[in-house]
């Protein structure tokens, strides 16, 4: 494994929230999508109630979940998931997502396109994307030379969290040449993008 490497996944979803009205405490399960790299050695769950400085740091070993009890009831606490190998190597850590414990849903706070998975692919990309409030979404996939050669989502969409495919095919479902392509999502003027190599047919 290189020096530095990447997290293939971000958070992906949460499993379960839940409140004791006792203890006034929260608990929080997250899910990612795992890592491919033959040397992983597991993952490190960072999370705190400032966004970018997470005070705290567990081990979740190489589970793809973990379960985190005892947060403060009604604040904001901040996570992001790296992954590290067997020499000690960290990834850069995933997007950070947020949650009010004690609330229903963990997303990010702003237009979001989560790591694509797996990545590179043969038949067929999934692709996260997070929208913060309802909208009219536009996403595109473009070549490296700005062309667009799908259209994969073009209308309203609900705020939360999404999942679309695309099978490295051209709008005519002719698939396209090998190589690295640019997922574009477009919501009320903002926009963010992915890059994704497809490996051909």
């Amino acid at each position: 494994m290189k020096r530095r490497w990447a997290l293939g996944t971000g958070l992906c979803a949460v499993l379960s929230a839940g409140l004791a009205s006792a203890q006034q405490e929260a608990a929080l399960t997250l899910k990612w999508a795992p890592n491919t790299e033959p040397d992983l050695a597991g993952y490190r769950v960072y999370y705190g109630t400032r966004s970018g400085r997470h005070r705290y740091c567990v081990d979740a070993g190489k589970e793809t979940e973990f379960r985190l009890e005892g947060l403060e009831a009604g604040v904001r606490y901040y996570f992001v998931v790296t992954a590290y190998d067997l020499r000690g190597n960290e990834s850069a850590p995933s997007e950070e997502v947020s949650w009010v414990a004690g609330s229903r849903e963990l997303v990010p706070d702003a237009l979001t396109l989560l790591a694509s998975y797996p990545n590179p692919f043969r038949s067929a990309v999934t692709l996260e994307l997070v929208v913060p409030q309802r909208s009219n979404v536009t996403v595109e996939v473009l070549d490296l030379r700005g062309r667009v050669v799908r259209h994969l989502k073009a209308g309203e969409m609900p705020a939360g969290r999404h999942r679309l495919q695309w099978d490295g095919k051209a709008d005519d479902a002719v698939p396209l040449p090998a190589g690295i392509y640019l997922v574009s999502l477009k919501a009320d003027g903002r926009m963010a993008s992915r890059a994704v190599t497809w490996l051909g047919p």
